[in-house]
């Protein structure tokens, strides 16, 4: 079975008992729950609680292309997920997966003009759904550079270093605002994410805890900045048949192979799956 298969599967299952709820719509944006009440509890930290537990430590000792991850308890860290503030450059890394043990990932810098030490501690960071589509496709350093350049022209935000993180910097509270008109459900693990008319993404993780550590990080990080990126005027008002559409769409895309599925797995365990 192919990844694009077994996500399909999981969506359908997830379809098939119920635990699929009706969509929270905000203007552009829809955003469908994924429950299991029955979900066991997370087999591995997140890369935000082993950070703040200091389970975790981040060794910037290589080079552009790398960092270390020293630990040694299970901990996930996302595929376009990185940290920031605290090393030479702000790095997201190219591959999800749970590491246990001292690992050098390879790794995306999300800013172009520092190499320096900034003295400060590490930040978990998500990124713009944008950008961790054109990271996914394994473009080159350069290419992403330059994606970022042009993302945070678009905003008209001005960052000495082309910082990535300066979006937030600069937006970071009109995103939570606009965040805060969707709330979570009771043994959610999961969501579905539309935006425009189009399904732009979806998370699942492996435990309620784990997604509720994560999720509200990755709708006003990763998806709320794609919602707000147009004009008003250009944006594309979400209704419920909309998002019944939409969804058939996105299944179909699924079925040919159309969209990028990542899946983790730890212990004979699905710990993540995503599709951007």
């Amino acid at each position: 079975m192919t990844k694009h298969e077994e996500l399909l599967a999981l969506l359908n299952n997830f379809d098939e008992r119920g635990f699929v709820t009706a969509p929270q719509i905000v203007g552009n944006i829809a955003v469908i729950g994924l429950l299991d009440p029955n979900a066991p509890e997370p087999v591995a930290k997140t890369l935000r609680e082993g950070l703040r537990s200091g389970v975790l430590t981040v060794v910037d000792r290589g080079g552009v292309g790398d960092l270390t991850f020293e630990t040694h308890v299970p901990v996930l860290i996302r595929k376009g997920e990185g940290v920031s503030r605290g090393g030479r450059q702000d790095r997201i890394v190219q591959t999800s997966q749970v590491i246990d043990r001292p690992t050098q990932l390879s790794v995306y810098c999300i800013e172009s003009g520092r190499w320096g030490r900034a003295g400060k501690e590490w930040h978990p960071t998500d990124i713009p759904v944008p950008i961790r589509r054109v990271a996914d496709e394994g473009r080159s350093q350069s290419e992403v550079w330059s994606f970022i350049r042009e993302y945070l022209q678009s905003w008209d935000v001005k960052s000495r270093t082309s910082a990535l993180t300066a979006v937030y910097d600069a937006l970071g509270p009109q995103f939570e605002k606009f965040v805060g008109n969707f709330e979570w459900w009771v043994g959610q693990v999961g969501m579905i994410v539309l935006i425009n008319g189009v399904v732009s993404g979806v998370e699942i993780f492996d435990s309620h805890e784990t997604f509720h550590e994560e999720g509200m990080s990755l709708l006003r990080d990763s998806y709320v900045p794609e919602a707000l990126h147009d004009q008003p005027s250009l944006r594309k008002l979400m209704m419920p048949d909309d998002v019944a559409e939409c969804m058939k769409t996105f299944k179909k895309d699924l079925q040919e192979s159309k969209r990028q599925v990542d899946m983790v797995y730890y212990s004979n365990r699905l710990v993540y799956a995503s599709v951007i």
